[in-house]
C-alpha cells in the first residue's frame, strides 16, 4: 500500500503529509491488520473519516443525514436576514445570490436528496413570503411557479432538483472532453474500461460520487453530438451524431 502511494506521489505530482492524515478500516479488519498498516504508514486512526476540503469522505445509507447540514446552513442564513427589514427586491437578491448559492459546492459532485432540496426550498418560501420577521404569510403563488422564468410569470428562482442534475452533467462533460486528466484515467479504467461516458453502467460497488455522476447521463446523450472526424473510431449505429435536436442517432424503417 505504501509502494503504491509513492507511485502516485511519483505520477501526480502531489506529496502526501502522513502527519495530517488519518486511516479507516472496516469493522472486518482485525486488530493486530490495523496496529500493522498504521505502523507501516505512520497515520493515526480514525473512525469517522469526517470531511476533505468541505466534502464529505463518507456518505453511508442514511443520506438526508450526511447533508442535512445544508439545510442548516440556509435557515441560518435566512434568519439573520429576517429580522432586516427588506423589500421584495431586496429578498429576491438575497435569495438569489445567497442562499441558493449555498449548496453549490456540493452539488456539483454529490445527487443532493430530494428531501434535502425540498426542505431548501421551504426555508426560502417561507422567507419570501414570510414579513416582519415572523417566516408567516400568505403564499400567493406555489414555489414552483416561482422558479419559472420571469417571461412565463415567474421570478427565475432556481428549481434545486434540475440545477443539481446540471451541475452533475457538467461533470459528465467533463469526463467525455478531459481524456488526458487524472480523474477521466481513474474513472474511465473503473467504470467503463471498454466504452464511452454515454454509455457507461454503473457496474459493480459503485461510489456514491460515480453514482451521482451518472445521474444526468440520459441529459448528456440528448443534448450532444458527436463530432466525425475520420470516422474510425465513430459506430454510426450506436453513438447521436447526426445534427437533429430530436434525435441524433440513425435509425432505418423496420420492414
Amino acid at each position: 500500500m505504501k509502494d503504491i502511494l509513492e507511485r502516485y506521489e511519483k505520477l501526480s505530482g502531489q506529496s502526501i503529509n502522513f502527519t495530517k492524515s488519518v486511516v479507516t478500516f472496516s469493522p472486518n479488519t482485525n486488530r493486530q491488520c490495523r496496529q500493522q498498516i498504521c505502523t507501516t504508514l505512520q497515520v493515526q486512526e480514525s473512525d469517522l473519516p469526517g470531511n476533505y476540503l468541505g466534502l464529505p469522505m463518507f456518505i453511508g445509507r442514511r443520506k438526508n443525514n450526511a447533508f442535512k447540514f445544508l439545510t442548516e446552513r440556509v435557515s441560518q442564513k435566512l434568519q439573520n436576514w429576517s429580522n432586516k427589514k427588506l423589500s421584495k427586491g431586496g429578498k429576491l437578491v438575497l435569495l438569489k445570490t445567497a442562499a441558493q448559492s449555498v449548496p453549490n459546492f456540493w452539488m456539483s459532485l454529490f445527487l443532493i436528496p430530494n428531501e434535502i432540496c425540498n426542505e431548501i426550498e421551504r426555508h426560502m418560501n417561507s422567507f419570501w413570503w414570510g414579513s416582519g420577521g415572523s417566516g408567516k404569510g400568505i403564499r400567493w403563488m406555489a414555489w414552483e411557479r416561482l422558479c419559472d422564468g420571469k417571461y412565463n410569470g415567474g421570478l427565475g428562482f432556481r428549481d434545486l432538483k434540475k440545477f443539481n442534475v446540471a451541475m452533475l452533467a457538467k461533470q459528465g462533460w467533463r469526463l467525455i472532453n478531459g481524456d488526458n486528466s487524472l480523474v477521466t484515467r481513474l474513472m474511465k479504467a473503473k467504470y467503463y474500461p471498454n466504452n464511452e461516458f454515454i454509455d457507461a453502467t454503473l457496474g459493480s460497488n459503485p461510489s456514491y460520487v460515480w453514482r451521482s455522476i451518472l445521474q444526468p447521463q440520459h441529459v448528456i446523450k440528448q443534448g450532444c453530438r458527436r463530432r466525425i472526424g475520420d470516422g474510425e473510431d465513430t459506430n454510426i449505429w450506436k453513438v447521436p451524431w447526426l445534427p437533429c435536436l430530436q434525435n441524433g442517432y440513425l435509425t432505418t424503417n423496420s420492414s
